[in-house]
C-alpha cells in the first residue's frame, strides 16, 4: 500500500496522520478523517499549513501541465502587480498588456513575435524597476521590483524550449515576497495560490 493511500484509512492512527498530511495535504483534505481531526485541532492544522504550502505549492504545480503552470503564475503576477500598485510608477506601464499576450499565446491566440514582444518589454521593465528599487530605498520600491519579477517570470515560462517550471516557481514565490514588502499578509496569499493552483489541477479553470 502507498503511504499516502493510509491517509484515505479512517482507522488510521491520529499522529501518523497529521505526520504524513504535512507532505500530502491534497489527499488528507480528501481523506474521512479530515474534517474529524481538523475539527479537534483546528490551529494544528494552521500552524501545518503555514509550516508547508510553499512546498504543497511548489510540488503540485509539477502535476499540471505546462500551459496551465504557466496561466497560475500569470494569475499570480497579476495579483501581485495589483497588490502593490505599481501603475504609480512609469516603468510598470503596460505590464499588464504583456502578461495578457503571455496568457493569449498559451491558449494559441498570439503569435511567437508576439510573445518575444512582450518578453522584451518585461524584460525592459524588470530593469527600470530594479534601478528604481536601488534609487529609492525602501520597501514599496522592492515589492514594486518583485511583482514586476514576478511578471517577467510568469511571462518568459510559457516561451517555447524555456525551463518553465523553474520560472513558473518564481513567479509565484516573487508575488508572495512582493506582497511581504508591501505590508501585506503574504500567508493569506499563500493560500489565495494554493487554493487556486487545486482550481487549476481539478480543471476547473481554463
Amino acid at each position: 500500500m502507498r503511504i499516502h493511500f493510509r491517509l484515505m484509512d479512517p482507522e488510521c492512527p491520529t499522529e501518523q496522520w497529521w505526520s504524513m498530511a504535512a507532505k500530502y495535504p491534497l489527499e488528507a483534505e480528501a481523506s474521512v478523517l479530515f474534517p474529524l481531526l481538523t475539527l479537534e485541532s483546528p490551529e494544528r492544522w494552521k500552524k501545518l499549513e503555514a509550516a508547508n504550502i510553499g512546498k504543497w505549492i511548489s510540488r503540485t504545480m509539477r502535476r499540471i501541465g505546462k500551459r496551465r503552470r504557466c496561466l497560475f503564475a500569470c494569475d499570480c503576477a497579476e495579483r501581485a502587480l495589483l497588490a502593490v500598485k505599481t501603475s504609480v510608477i512609469p516603468s510598470m506601464v503596460h505590464l499588464d498588456v504583456a502578461i495578457e499576450t503571455a496568457r493569449r499565446f498559451a491558449n494559441h491566440q498570439a503569435t511567437g513575435h508576439e510573445l518575444d514582444f512582450a518578453i522584451a518589454v518585461a524584460e525592459e521593465k524588470y530593469a527600470k524597476a530594479t534601478s528604481y528599487a536601488v534609487m529609492h530605498t525602501n520597501n514599496f520600491y522592492y515589492a514594486a521590483a518583485q511583482a514586476v519579477q514576478a511578471a517577467r517570470h510568469s511571462i518568459v515560462s510559457i516561451r517555447p524550449g524555456n525551463s518553465e517550471e523553474e520560472d513558473a516557481s518564481w513567479a509565484c514565490d516573487s508575488a508572495v515576497m512582493a506582497i511581504r514588502n508591501a505590508d501585506g499578509d503574504s500567508l493569506k496569499e499563500q493560500q489565495w495560490q494554493w487554493q487556486r493552483l487545486q482550481q487549476y489541477l481539478r480543471g476547473e479553470t481554463k
